[in-house]
């Protein structure tokens, strides 16, 4: 717990106070993670469920539930709700995940429009037997996007997270790469590649998708993916649905 509480501090003070963003339009992390927070005084609830094929196995899970709070300028706090698993192979267990607690705070733009925010936070062992870890496990994200147009833009997210596996920690790695456009004023998307390293081998994936705003606070968006690896996905699909209500709280 000390070292993401050290980067939470590290980020607060280092971001600028009086950063102000007129984001009209919501920007969720899903279906891919993004650099923004959620504007000061909002609430925004992201979910989804998705269905995964595996070489041997098949596996569905949902609600993918994501409420975040904008408490700062820059600064969110991020509350990842358990979603339930089913799989085909009950070796697995089926069952809830563990409870999600962190902050994610976005630093001021570069001159060049860069965007750049982190995100630590801890996994609480709330979750089903065979789906908890059993002990608090923590995480840093990391996420950052450079413009390269008006309507085009590269992304970055890089996940650090000690998994409890065989009553033992161990680093886990995803590294994401994506390339993004605008589709008007309503509908955006990308394509990225993902890869998983852990102790247990290494996994990567392809995956795209769409985002559309039926209005500027809602969004529905979906997801496909193909991968390859030891215990990698081979297709996966996605849904989702998001949405926020701002000035929830006085400032």
């Amino acid at each position: 717990m000390r070292p993401c509480a050290f980067f939470v501090l590290v980020a607060i003070l280092g971001a600028n106070a009086n950063l102000a963003r007129a984001q009209t339009e919501i920007i969720t992390d899903r279906p891919d993670l993004s650099y923004a927070t959620v504007p000061q005084g909002s609430l925004q609830v992201e979910t989804g469920a998705s269905w995964t094929h595996l070489r041997n196995d098949e596996t569905f899970d949902g609600p993918e539930t994501v409420i975040r709070f904008g408490l700062t300028p820059s600064g969110e706090l991020r509350l990842g709700l358990p979603n339930y698993f089913h799989s085909g192979d009950h070796r697995f267990g089926n069952g809830f995940s563990d409870i999600l607690l962190g902050w994610k705070q976005q630093f001021p733009a570069s001159p060049a429009g860069f965007q750049l925010s982190i995100g630590p936070g801890v996994t609480l062992p709330s979750g089903s037997a065979g789906r908890t870890n059993k002990v608090s496990v923590p995480q840093f994200d990391l996420a950052w996007l450079r413009p390269v147009d008006s309507r085009w833009s590269i992304s970055g997210v890089q996940v650090l997270d000690y998994s409890a596996a065989n009553s033992r920690h161990v680093l886990e790695a995803l590294t994401v790469l994506g390339v993004e456009r605008g589709l008007g004023q309503r509908k955006d998307a990308y394509l990225e590649y993902q890869r998983f390293d852990s102790p247990l081998g290494s996994s990567e994936m392809l995956e795209a998708g769409v985002a559309y705003r039926n209005r500027p606070s809602c969004q529905f968006d979906v997801l496909v993916g193909v991968g390859y690896g030891r215990g990698g996905a081979e297709f996966t699909l996605g849904v989702g649905f998001s949405f926020r209500q701002d000035n929830i709280w006085k400032r």
